[in-house]
């Protein structure tokens, strides 16, 4: 859990650095909730950023959800745990990032087939058997 918080964080603290034009350096990984909650808040206001959703969680479900400022400015509406968020394509750079993450730990290669890690994931290639989808095809 905490690796995966880290690795959030970490995720967060890059975002937010390229919005501060690297004015000054990142704060230190939060210990606890309470600080990573803090910390967020911080770099919403520091990015002028209205709102946002964040999860940790591990293998065995959500350790922390929770939603952060606003979710409509004009209703005056707060982010909740239940809002809602366009997040466009950035589950492809998180999906990446974990695929890059396991070829690095030795577990996969980017030769794989994507059914080597998702067997249950069914989509149709009629070449398959030839030319399976594989990780570096993403």
């Amino acid at each position: 859990m905490k690796r995966l918080a880290y690795i959030l964080f970490l995720c967060l603290l890059a975002t937010s650095g390229v919005a501060r034009n690297g004015a000054e350096d990142p704060p230190p990984a939060a210990l606890s909730i309470d600080e990573l909650r803090q910390q967020l808040k911080n770099i919403l206001q520091e990015t002028h950023t209205p709102g946002m959703s964040v999860a940790i969680v591990h293998r065995y479900g959500p350790e922390w959800v929770a939603g952060l400022g606003q979710a409509d400015l004009r209703a005056e509406r707060s982010a909740g745990w239940e809002t809602l968020f366009r997040i466009g394509s950035t589950s492809k750079a998180f999906v990446s990032l974990s695929i890059l993450k396991l070829v690095n730990e030795g577990k996969l290669s980017l030769q794989d087939s994507v059914h080597k890690l998702a067997p249950e994931v069914w989509f149709e290639n009629p070449w398959e058997a030839s030319n399976p989808v594989r990780f570096v095809h993403f």
